[in-house]
């Protein structure tokens, strides 16, 4: 007998929508990418997951994440949501070099807006703020990397038997990635 497939009803609890404290939980460096717009071109992908302050009905806390092309250039998306979440432009002297790992556990509050596409809701981070004053800081607890996080992450040039230096490494299918 064949492998079947067959549709199964999704279990998935959406994050709110509107504006929810969160504080980051992960930064996951997904590889290179082809770029869709300049055929052989490649882009590094990270995708920065956030844990929420408002719980799923199981009492653990909710994980959004979005994915990002690695770059300061003042026209990317990962640049915007960074000075927004920072309240501030970055110095020169950052934009040489900005270490993401900054931004573990650095608190923020998201937009969160549910889209529908080809019959399903998605939940979209719009933008990233920073905290209002007197609010109260969120620590992680409990943060599990969500199961399709790993599916994103390629294995290691070495288990996939290409050359360490392969530009192509760490590469994923766009059509495993949830939003």
């Amino acid at each position: 007998m064949g492998i079947v497939a067959k549709k199964t009803e999704s279990t998935y609890e959406l994050p709110p929508a509107g504006t929810e404290q969160a504080v980051c939980a992960e930064v996951v460096d997904l590889g290179f990418h082809p770029n869709p717009l300049k055929p052989g071109k490649m882009q590094h992908k990270v995708l920065v997951l956030f844990q929420l302050a408002a719980e799923r009905q199981d009492g653990s806390r909710f994980v959004i994440g979005k994915r990002y092309t690695l770059s300061l250039d003042e026209r990317a998306t990962l640049r915007h949501d960074l000075e927004s979440w920072r309240g501030r432009a970055f110095t020169p002297q950052e934009e040489e070099g900005f270490d993401l790992d900054h931004v573990l556990s650095a608190n923020g509050v998201l937009n969160i807006q549910h889209r529908e596409s080809k019959g399903k809701t998605y939940a979209n981070i719009l933008t990233i703020m920073p905290l209002m004053r007197g609010m109260s800081k969120l620590k992680v607890e409990g943060y599990v990397r969500p199961e399709y996080v790993a599916k994103m992450i390629a294995p290691s040039s070495e288990a996939e038997g290409l050359p360490a230096d392969d530009e192509h490494a760490g590469m994923v299918d766009a059509d495993e990635i949830p939003f």
